[in-house]
């Protein structure tokens, strides 16, 4: 399993559309829609949008790429840990979404998508796309920048928005399912902030899409239209389900954690099981500390690491269960290290230094003092030392 310690995405193009007609009738769901403020237009602009993007089709999106590369954050949307899966995941991830429109982003930059401009509701379109189905899709209504990514099914996972203006008004919406999940709006460099998203914005983001995939002939799902429920899960890889079992519940920060599995894990040829201590609230698609179980492995020795609740997972086999699937779990508490026992206290006060000479042989040594080293001059002193 790879973990990808940076993934990114920041979406927008910068450029004018050349003037088209719409030949396309509207879809049933867009009556009233010319009421929108965003459905408002304007005469189009006789610029190519194919030569007014940057870098590969870049724009917007290719100067935050630049700034990226220098390390700079330049108003891009940074996520960090979400491993490379093309498959959406079944619960939301603004991760996963970062990670996989930063890819569909880097490989139109790159040229690796072929692209093509269809006219569509009056404006240019302009589709990266694998075969027919559609990958990345960019267009403009009078000062509004659209940018769209794609997943590896032919979803929406993500929509920015991009007004002219100084500063430049921004907005990015993430998809689950189909689904509108998250907004975000920011002004130029500003911090990005968590909002309702505005009432029809849902809407604009389908129908528009929906628009140019159509003239296109794309092969992707329609946008807006429900999504398919998820497949009943597979029966788990091994023939006998692993059980976790451990010796006890609570554990020492620095403990050795031993992991009896009840079974001996036999993955197939490329796979590998994996056991992971989390947060006990933490979704099944996610990972804390982790680590691969030996092929054959019967147990497995983990860490206690940070004190607090957690619990211990085993997941089925990687690559082919990409999100996690979890066979078996067991909660623990890891609790503070014990404090090492205190050195035991001299019995004697030792207030007259470590050793002292004095008449041992006739008083004795006062208490907590032995005798050693007797004169011998034979007046009965020595050195009494402390105990």
């Amino acid at each position: 399993m790879h973990h990808v310690t940076r993934a990114i995405v920041a979406l927008a193009f910068v450029g004018s559309l050349s003037a088209g007609c719409n030949a396309n009738k509207k879809s049933s769901d867009e009556s009233g829609a010319e009421d929108s403020p965003r459905a408002k237009k304007k005469a189009p602009s006789k610029v190519d949008l194919t030569t007014s993007l940057k870098d590969g089709y870049g724009g917007i999106l290719g100067e935050f790429y630049e700034g990226m590369d220098e390390g700079k954050e330049g108003g891009g949307l940074f996520f960090s840990g979400a491993p490379h899966m093309p498959e959406e995941p079944d619960t939301f991830s603004a991760a996963w979404v970062g990670r996989e429109a930063g890819i569909v982003l880097r490989r139109a930059v790159d040229k690796e998508l072929p692209y093509t401009t269809v006219q569509a509701r009056g404006h240019q379109c302009l589709l990266f796309h694998e075969g027919n189905l559609v990958r990345r899709l960019v267009f403009k209504i009078d000062d509004q920048s659209s940018e769209y990514a794609m997943s590896a099914a032919g979803d929406i996972i993500l929509w920015y928005g991009a007004e002219s203006g100084d500063p430049r008004q921004n907005e990015v919406a993430f998809f689950h399912k189909r689904r509108l999940k998250q907004y975000q709006v920011w002004e130029g460099s500003s911090p990005r902030r968590n909002e309702p998203p505005p009432e029809g914005l849902e809407g604009f983001i389908n129908r528009e899409a929906r628009a140019c995939l159509e003239a296109f002939g794309a092969t992707n799902p329609m946008p807006g239209a429900p999504a398919a429920p998820p497949p009943p899960p597979d029966a788990p890889s091994a023939e006998a389900i692993p059980t976790i079992k451990i010796d006890r519940t609570e554990f020492e920060k620095g403990d050795a954690i031993t992991v009896k599995l009840g079974v001996t894990l036999s993955p197939p040829e490329g796979q590998k099981y994996w056991i992971t201590l989390i947060r006990p609230d933490a979704p099944d698609t996610d990972f804390g500390s982790w680590q691969y179980v030996a092929s054959g492995a019967s147990s497995h020795t983990l860490e206690a690491t940070e004190p607090g609740d957690w619990e211990i997972r085993l997941h089925d086999v990687y690559p082919k269960y990409k999100t996690g699937r979890v066979l078996s779990r067991q909660r623990i508490k890891i609790t503070g290290a014990k404090a090492a026992p205190a050195k035991a206290q001299n019995a004697c006060s030792c207030s007259l230094g470590g050793a002292y000479w004095g008449p041992c042989e006739r008083t004795g040594c006062q208490a907590g003092y032995t005798c050693s080293s007797r004169d011998d001059g034979g007046d009965g002193n020595c050195y009494c030392n402390c105990r």
